[in-house]
């Protein structure tokens, strides 16, 4: 059940541990009849993801690129 305040930043979030893009899509692989999925990243291909608090991410992409990944307008 969704309620009205959820803490949508205690949530883990998955990112390339290449480029650091939170655009992580699945790639369905079927062998012998099972069905994986595959994680890797939209923007640059690499298939090494890694999961991280979403303040730690803010924290390294800052460190690497010297802005942050997702600006809050108010």
């Amino acid at each position: 059940m969704i309620t009205k305040k959820q803490d949508y930043n205690s949530v883990p979030v998955e990112y390339c541990t290449k480029c650091l893009s939170l655009a992580i899509k699945t790639l369905d692989k079927i062998k012998n009849e099972i069905t994986e999925d595959i994680p890797y990243c939209g923007d640059c291909g690499v298939d090494t993801i890694d999961i991280c608090h979403i303040d730690e991410h803010i924290v390294k992409y800052k460190a690497l690129y010297g802005k942050p990944y997702v600006t809050r307008d108010k």
